[in-house]
């Protein structure tokens, strides 16, 4: 987890370079190896990054390599923390899914053999199940995560260089789509007979705050029945199960060392004000090239349903109360939940170019969708 603070101190600039220098410890910097990243090797969007941005980048890196749950780093203002911070912190996730797809291989190449092959080749039952374990999470893994890929190439191809108009309109026509098909599908299932009712009465869309509440129509990403039939849409590239590869069995090991069933591994930024946050997201969308970014924000900020919902001088107990008990009303729904594969449709749009809370918002007004939710259905893919 990342916080940037402005620093109100009139601390001069050699103070950052100090305190990066005490974290570049011996026994961290013998820890190395010729592809993990370093401050004068990250990827930087202009020719030489200052001397200070590259010790709080070695500082960084150097002290996620070895280990340190808790670290504190110190800047003063003007000195490009934002941007190295997004650099850096950005370079250690590549390298490490990186490490992480490709651990069995790298050990199969490297393990020394002996004159008698044969005995290097036998694995011991228990280690031999492990590796097939171990291989399955991580092809399972690949499979998703090039599907996901593949959609979002595919969306940022037809955005382009095209303005935010541009990008609200594509979002528009999309959702208006998926909302059709799934309408489609829901009408031939309805022939067949096959639909399932709800078995609560008082079930809403799952709230970040709980995992254990299920979606109005049913459906839950632990249901392995439920996700495997909705692999017919897009909402399932978005399952964090499929994403880290655990698939629908939350007990088996995942990807990276994450929970199981929480996608894909991610750098959390906290910041002070919503405009700290654009201005981080900005730098993102400058620096590094595909990074999959969400902004969270409450549903004050989000929620779309300005007449039954987010209505102005609501607090933000009585916006969320709103929010909750339209869901399990019988007699009304909020028009902006209608589609799950409209919500997805939505969450992928916002993934395929990096979005602050302002234009999280404008696209889910674009699209009359609730960017409160899809922003939430973008956790597990996001990095």
């Amino acid at each position: 987890i990342l916080f940037s603070f402005s620093s109100t101190l009139n601390a001069r600039i050699q103070q950052s370079a100090f305190i990066a220098m005490e974290f570049q410890s011996p026994e961290a910097s013998s820890k190395r190896n010729d592809n993990y990243p370093t401050g004068s090797t990250v990827p930087f969007p202009y020719e030489t990054p200052y001397p200070q941005q590259v010790d709080l980048m070695d500082a960084l890196l150097c002290s996620l390599k070895s280990g340190r749950k808790v670290f504190l780093l110190e800047s003063p203002t003007g000195t490009g923390k934002s941007i190295s911070l997004a650099c850096s912190a950005m370079a250690w996730l590549r390298h490490e899914e990186q490490v992480d797809l490709t651990q069995v291989e790298k050990q199969k190449e490297t393990s020394p053999r002996s004159s008698t092959s044969w005995l290097d080749d036998w694995v011991a039952p228990d280690e031999r199940e492990r590796q097939h374990q171990v291989t399955a999470v991580q092809q399972r893994a690949k499979l998703a995560r090039n599907a996901l890929n593949k959609v979002l190439v595919g969306i940022q191809t037809k955005i382009g260089t095209g303005n935010r108009e541009r990008r609200e309109n594509l979002v528009r026509s999309a959702v208006t789509a998926a909302k059709m098909r799934e309408r489609g599908r829901c009408k031939k299932v309805r022939r067949r007979k096959i639909t399932k009712k709800p078995q609560d009465e008082d079930c809403c869309i799952a709230d970040y705050k709980s995992d254990s509440e299920k979606c109005c129509n049913g459906w839950d990403s632990s249901d392995e029945e439920s996700v495997s039939a909705n692999n017919s849409g897009v909402s399932h590239l978005l399952d964090g199960a499929c994403l880290d590869g655990s698939s629908t069995n939350h007990g088996q090991s995942a990807l990276g060392g994450v929970v199981p069933g929480s996608g894909v591994r991610k750098i959390i930024y906290a910041a002070r004000t919503h405009s700290q946050l654009s201005q981080f997201v900005g730098e993102l969308s400058r620096s590094v090239k595909d990074v999959r970014v969400v902004a969270l924000g409450s549903r004050k900020v989000l929620c779309g349903n300005k007449g039954e919902v987010n209505r102005p001088g609501r607090s933000e107990q009585v916006i969320n109360d709103a929010c909750l008990d339209l869901q399990k009303s019988k007699s009304s729904a909020c028009p902006l939940l209608s589609s799950k594969e409209g919500l997805a449709t939505l969450a992928l749009h916002g993934l395929a170019q990096p979005s602050d809370i302002e234009d999280t918002a404008a696209l889910g007004e674009a699209s009359c969708s609730c960017a409160y939710y899809a922003s939430r259905s973008s956790i597990a893919a996001a990095e």
